[in-house]
């Protein structure tokens, strides 16, 4: 074989490849999302809507380039094949240019570089590489210009019972002897690599999910180790005191904030809130825990029936804190009943004399209080609670907005804790109601530490960001961001929406990828946070279809857009000076990039 043909085949499978790696590296984040969990990947499909790279009018447009390619089969039409294969070839190369746009821009998906992530890569490159290269050594060991075998077989099909000639001359170098067709092997090669590169560039999803099923029993093996080295890591810190925090709501300003106040005390580790999950703790312990660290704080979440029963086994806390329970996670346990009891397995592996700090407030919370064998402190804003409460309530006397006037930074809330009679006045600017019960829980964390009150408190008073999940941003032509790149509960997306609420009217715009994890809940939940949504914001841009639909009726100028570009087109065309922009749930960090002020 010249080397000009082989140089043009590798030409050719350069765009293919790299497109099937960054389709694969899509599929994969979104499995990763998904906790590779199939319930939870139909979930979001179904009630979420969740959507991919890819584009619908692509996968059209692959599928009509298919039939072209495959006419070969029934028709001897070489001319429309051929023109199909290099129209897909120019498809190809223009999505690679995209895969190398993304990557410039740093818009490639983030993945964990675990095992079970790199093998699904190999194997999914390795069956597209396969049959090419079998085809490949075929024909560079086929002496001659055609594959005869191939062509024969292949010429049979197309010839569907033609008139026999001696020799029939066709366009494109094709040929026809004794009725059988003749066709360069290279052809073959091409169109034959064309049908297995559209086969798998379609059927990427599928391929995927069977890797992501056959790879199951591995990550089982190596999560079971991950763990059990995590386990005999903690057994060799016995003097470690690990707080647990677990909740439909607020954990992440609890770790947040009780991190702050401990760290001045003690060498302290906090999870990530992108590690929740046994195997991401379990790593992230083996990755990080030191003989120095004092004291580990642990945000745990709950992803299945067994997920807080399996960590809270791993890491028997000494400090367990609930802090609230609403209708986050309903679609995954059916009800906030089920949330509850799937949350209270952290309260049975408390340690021995360990202490449970609760927010009575919540009344499925409080039906669990006085039920444990361990220490209780309890949290509450009401001074005559139904039940008999120990000698150690911390108390929330009662929380009132002291400043209503608009500030750059919002106003501030001002309460009293109240703990055996003893009186502490607080002013925190920033911070929504819903998340004073969290910061009492730090408080009553630390505090149960040996944290003195007077440290305490001066470390409160500096507690003057956002809640900890929303960033300030300075945004550009005068404009204000405020952004979280989590997904969003309901109580945080509810105390975001109060923030944006104090901004001035017809200046305050929120972009939103929706709530997860509701199931058939989740119109449900819209329609209830449809009067809070509607008068806490002036302009709406979202992927959420449901959230458009249940908004519809009241916002008929809500834009439901499908890409970044389009939130883009639509905040360029809306936004003026003075203007806030609140960004919640996982919007792709392009839009921010654009927004951000260059000075």
């Amino acid at each position: 074989m010249s080397t000009e043909l082989i140089t043009l085949l590798i030409i050719f499978w350069i765009p293919p490849l790299g497109v099937a790696l960054s389709n694969i590296l899509w599929d994969l984040r979104f499995w990763q999302n998904s906790e590779y969990r199939i319930d939870t990947m139909y979930d979001q499909l179904r009630w979420d809507f969740q959507t991919t790279h890819r584009r619908g009018y692509k996968t059209l447009i692959k599928i009509g380039l298919l039939m072209m390619v495959s006419m070969v089969l029934f028709f001897p039409s070489w001319e429309i094949t051929l023109l199909g294969v290099l129209l897909m070839f120019t498809l190809w190369v223009s999505e690679l240019f995209d895969v190398f746009e993304a990557l410039v821009a740093k818009k490639a998906p983030e993945l964990k570089w675990n095992a079970r992530n790199l093998i699904i890569m190999i194997v999914g490159i390795g069956l597209l590489a396969l049959p090419i290269i079998i085809v490949t050594l075929d024909l560079f060991l086929t002496p001659g210009s055609t594959l005869t075998g191939a062509t024969s077989e292949l010429g049979n099909i197309a010839s569907s019972g033609g008139t026999t000639t001696t020799q029939q001359a066709f366009s494109l170098g094709v040929i026809a002897v004794e009725g059988i067709l003749i066709i360069p092997s290279i052809y073959i090669y091409f169109v034959f690599s064309t049908l297995v590169g559209l086969g798998y560039d379609l059927g990427s999803p599928l391929i995927t999910l069977l890797l992501v099923i056959i790879t199951k029993p591995f990550a089982w093996i190596m999560e079971f180790l991950t763990i059990s080295k995590a386990r005999n890591l903690l057994r060799q810190h016995p003097k470690l005191v690990v707080v647990a925090v677990t909740g439909s709501y607020g954990k992440t300003t609890t770790k947040h904030l009780l991190h702050k106040i401990l760290k001045n005390h003690y060498k302290v580790l906090s999870t990530p809130h992108t590690e929740t999950t046994a195997l991401g703790i379990s790593q992230f312990l083996v990755d990080k825990l030191h003989h120095e660290t004092d004291v580990l704080i642990v945000d745990i979440n709950a992803y299945s029936l067994n997920s807080i029963e399996r960590l809270s086994s791993l890491l028997k806390p000494h400090i367990a804190i609930m802090i609230g329970i609403d209708e986050n996670h309903i679609g995954l346990f059916g009800s906030k009943e089920g949330t509850l009891h799937v949350k209270s397995q952290l309260l049975r592996h408390l340690r021995p004399g360990g202490t449970s700090i609760l927010n009575i407030d919540d009344e499925l919370i409080a039906e669990i209080a006085m039920q444990t064998n361990n220490k209780e402190i309890l949290i509450t804003s009401s001074k005559s609670p139904d039940f008999d409460t120990s000698t150690n309530l911390l108390e929330v006397d009662h929380y009132t907005i002291s400043k209503q006037r608009v500030m750059k930074r919002n106003p501030a809330f001002q309460f009293t804790i109240n703990r055996q009679q003893m009186d502490m006045n607080l002013t925190l600017p920033q911070i929504a109601k819903d998340h004073v019960h969290s910061i009492v829980a730090a408080i009553a964390t630390a505090t149960e530490l040996g944290v003195e009150m007077g440290s305490i408190v001066a470390v409160v008073n500096e507690f003057s960001g956002y809640m900890p999940e929303l960033e300030l941003i300075d945004g550009d032509h005068d404009t204000t961001i405020l952004l979280s790149n989590k997904k969003p509960n309901i109580r945080f997306f509810k105390s975001a929406l109060e923030i944006l609420a104090q901004r001035p009217k017809d200046t305050r715009v929120l972009v939103t990828a929706g709530i997860d994890n509701l199931g058939k809940h989740k119109k449900k939940v819209y329609q209830e946070l449809a009067e809070l949504i509607d008068t806490s914001t002036d302009v709406i841009i979202t992927y959420d279809q449901t959230l458009a639909d249940s908004l519809g009726p009241i916002r008929p100028g809500l834009q439901l857009v499908s890409s970044p570009n389009e939130i883009l087109y639509q905040l360029r065309s809306r936004i003026e000076p003075g203007d806030t922009i609140m960004i919640l749930g996982e919007i792709d960090p392009h839009v921010v990039a654009h927004l951000r002020s260059d000075s």
